[in-house]
């Protein structure tokens, strides 16, 4: 497999970040019932995370993501938001 990542942030204010991020993997099976076939996968997303203080932090983001496989019936594409609140002290 060879995974390439890459991200990137920007302080809108002291509090609010910005991130984006993309993610490309190819991998090849050695072996078995699938041997040789290819899988790439890949990722693209956007996070805003907001410091509230020293301890409560909350993040909201979106991720699409695809994998192209030459398998059948292995390939998919779906959507992913979420949200989250961090507590630490």
């Amino acid at each position: 497999s060879l995974v390439v990542y890459a991200s990137i942030s920007h302080h809108f204010t002291p509090q609010l970040i910005g991130t984006l991020l993309g993610q490309y993997q190819h991998s090849v099976f050695n072996g078995g019932e699938f041997n040789e076939e290819v899988d790439q996968f890949f990722v693209a997303g956007i996070n805003l995370s907001y410091q509230f203080n020293a301890y409560f932090a909350a993040d909201v983001g979106y991720n699409y993501d695809l994998l192209d496989s030459e398998i059948p019936d292995r390939g998919y594409d779906r959507n992913r938001v979420y949200f989250g609140v961090t507590a630490s002290y």
